[in-house]
């Protein structure tokens, strides 16, 4: 399929977390199961899940990224 076809399957879509503090604290959280049915009621399809494992301190001595991010992403 080209990127083309892609885009189209994935409509109009809007970026989620990048810089939300739950990577860190997951308590902290700021967006929500119900934030998701508001995306979808603006309009929105598709939601791209900005990831900096790096940046948010995940990455494990041993080059793996940490079980507590994972879950957190979960």
């Amino acid at each position: 399929m080209d990127v083309f076809k892609w885009n189209e399957r994935l409509g109009k879509g809007v970026n989620i977390l990048g810089y939300d503090p739950v990577w860190r604290n997951r308590s902290m959280a700021r967006m929500k199961d119900e934030h998701f049915q508001l995306i979808k009621s603006a309009g929105f399809s598709s939601v791209r899940i900005a990831l900096h494992p790096l940046r948010d301190g995940a990455m494990e001595i041993e080059g793996e990224i940490s079980k507590e991010w994972l879950e957190t992403l979960d």
